[in-house]
């Protein structure tokens, strides 16, 4: 009974040591209008404790019994000191920065303070366009960003847009820029190979926080020889450290239709002018009336067809951890009736400080996109869009009495059906009814990319950054021609089988170090190595003069064929680079900027495998000097002037 009484004792008075040795600092955070301010960090200054202000602007912190000082920073808001002494209480009220002067800027491995900046940059906030139904983010730049040329190439819902900063910056090398997610060079482009597929929409539009373009040379010569035309830095979102999850849900719906068609003639015109044609030569004509004008254009392109997408996302965290989980449907059509592009799209990001020295997170990927498409070549006699376009229109797409249900001459011959008129049309353009109907090209995409950093904090101002990426992307793509008409007539049927994997592996290491000394002199500095391997395989299949279209069934299935051809194909690569950046000011006056990065590639000769990528740029805030602020109608009128020069050397990387 003594030991127990004296352990009780004991345990008494350790507790009452540790309750002695704290204290809990409550309040409420305001701006200075009084508003509250919600999700503002409140962090012990000598000391571990953090808390988060909640939606009415309160908070509750835990601090040593000899803690002072309090310390709050909110994004927009000057940080803010606050000595408490011996009070259990603090209310603050905390002022903002100007937009223009706080705003950041994401560049190459780190960020920037927007008035420290000497480069040339466009920021675009995601929310400009997160309730627009898109199936992926390129169709939703343009005109967004000064110098940034969007153009979407068809109506295709799966055709990348063909991207330009700043115009063309090479004649016979690759134009689109660099585009770069989380920090890590992301694959893109039209990877499928039966269908137009866009890499890019792996990307949920909903899920991106902000967009930054990096334009001139000295902006993108951090990233060597891949910046000849630009980069574009997605970031995707984060959950926030209010400690409430917050579940948002929205789904959008609209409808695509043509803008505009082509005006071509009607029965009676189409009529009137063929037989003049023929009667001028001295031949009898040979068009006649049919019941009705027939437009074509309407039959091969989707009027008003539903397109839409729906988002959930679970965003939330505490004063140490974040994470955002979201799941996204798309289903969105072209302007063929046949052209669909289904996307199903999984995010998790997810960041853990785990004490005041390290951190770590992870961002999760999942994507699928099923692409279904047609021949759309302009030049092709069964391009969907051109053979309409070349159509007679007295002739019927359909006929009741032919097999098929369509009007085409099969099996004689590899046309449409002559309706009232005793000629074909030229070129013997097919039915594109029924091939746009019976014909298929399809694409299957699964994609994992996976990004996992740990980030070490050692010392006051410097952040040393691990980082990991693994991307995986397999593509499943089927063709095939049914023999009846069309592009199969002619080999009695076609299939065509591929399956690609494409796989990127990145590991970066580099730290940024922030230091200020005494009389204004402010010190960035960034240094780094990068390695990335990209490997891709395939193999395919093909058969033609199939024994019967039942077995055209979304795979190339051996002996169902009469020829039988294999193929396939394997690229690997390597780059690897050292990279280093150092930006001055002073007094936020006067900036330098100076950077380099030496890029290796395993795909050139070795005496032309390494190139040095310099650049380098200087500015002066004229606005902050004496003679501008002393000058009542300069300083009121432009309130932020800074004189800028920059010059690089960038290369465009190929292969």
């Amino acid at each position: 009974m003594r030991k127990l009484l004296m352990m009780f004792f004991a345990i008494s008075i350790a507790s009452l040591e540790l309750f002695a040795q704290g204290r809990t600092v409550t309040g409420k955070v305001t701006d200075e209008n009084g508003e509250v301010l919600s999700g503002v960090t409140v962090s012990e200054i000598g000391g571990n404790g953090k808390a988060i202000t909640n939606d009415a602007g309160l908070y509750s912190i835990q601090v040593g019994a000899n803690t002072s000082a309090l310390r709050f920073t909110f994004v927009g808001f000057l940080e803010l000191d606050v000595r408490i002494a011996s009070r259990n209480s603090a209310d603050v009220s905390m002022n903002r920065e100007s937009n223009s002067l706080s705003e950041v800027v994401v560049v190459g491995y780190g960020v920037q303070q927007k008035k420290a900046f000497t480069g040339s940059a466009s920021k675009i906030d995601a929310k400009e366009f997160s309730q627009l139904v898109t199936p992926s983010v390129d169709r939703q730049l343009a005109g967004r960003a000064a110098g940034v040329q969007v153009v979407s190439s068809g109506g295709d819902a799966g055709t990348p847009a063909r991207i330009r900063i700043r115009g063309i910056n090479s004649v016979t090398g690759n134009q689109s820029p660099l585009i770069v997610v989380d920090g890590v060079p992301f694959i893109t482009g039209n990877l499928a190979a039966a269908t137009n597929s866009n890499a890019l929409g792996d990307i949920n539009p909903n899920d991106i926080e902000n967009i930054e373009v990096l334009k001139d040379g000295s902006a993108t010569a951090i990233y060597g020889s891949r910046a000849a035309n630009g980069v574009i830095l997605i970031t995707t979102k984060k959950g926030d450290k209010s400690g409430r999850m917050k579940i948002n849900y929205d789904a959008t719906y609209g409808f695509i239709s043509p803008f505009k068609t082509y005006d071509l003639l009607n029965n009676e015109q189409f009529v009137q002018i063929a037989n003049e044609k023929r009667t001028n030569q001295g031949l009898t004509g040979w068009a006649a009336l049919g019941d009705k004008t027939y437009d074509w254009q309407k039959i091969v392109m989707n009027q008003n067809v539903l397109n839409m997408q729906q988002n959930l996302s679970f965003s939330g965290g505490t004063a140490k951890s974040t994470y955002f989980f979201s799941l996204n449907y798309s289903d969105q059509k072209g302007v063929l009736i046949s052209n669909q592009n289904k996307a199903y799209r999984i995010r998790f990001n997810f960041d853990n400080e785990i004490n005041k020295y390290v951190k770590l997170g992870n961002n999760l990927t999942l994507s699928r996109q099923i692409d279904n498409d047609q021949n759309n070549g302009s030049n092709a006699l069964s391009g969907g869009v051109a053979s309409a376009l070349r159509k007679l229109p007295n002739v019927n797409p359909y006929n009741p009495g032919n097999p098929t249900g369509f009007n085409i001459r099969f099996p004689a011959l590899n046309q449409v059906g002559l309706g009232p008129n005793t000629n074909p049309v030229d070129d013997n353009y097919t039915n594109p009814a029924f091939t746009l109907t019976n014909n298929t090209y399809a694409s299957d995409k699964l994609r994992v990319n996976n990004n996992l950093y740990v980030e070490i904090s050692p010392v006051k101002g410097l952040k040393i950054r691990s980082a990991f990426n693994f991307d995986f992307l397999n593509d499943y793509s089927y063709l095939s021609w049914t023999p009846i008409h069309g592009d199969g007539f002619s080999s009695r049927g076609y299939v065509y089988n591929a399956s690609i994997q494409y796989q990127r592996m990145v590991w970066q290491n580099y730290m940024n170090y922030n230091k200020s000394f005494a009389g204004g002199h402010n010190m960035y500095l960034t240094a780094g190595h990068e390695v990335q391997e990209d490997n891709s395989k395939s193999v395919s299949g093909a058969l033609q003069q199939i024994s019967d279209p039942f077995f055209q069934q979304k795979n190339v299935i051996s002996g169902s064929g009469a020829l039988q051809f294999a193929g396939g194909g394997y690229n690997m690569s390597g780059f690897h680079s050292l990279f280093a950046r150092l930006n001055y000011d002073f007094q936020s006056k006067y900036f330098i900027q100076g950077s380099v990065r030496r890029d290796g590639q395993s795909s050139l000769a070795p005496d032309n495998r390494y190139g040095l990528f310099p650049g380098g740029s200087a500015g002066w805030r004229v606005s902050e000097e004496g003679f501008w602020k002393n000058n009542a109608f300069l300083n009121n009128t432009f309130n932020d002037v800074k004189l800028k020069g920059s010059y690089a050397v960038v290369g465009n990387q190929l292969g």
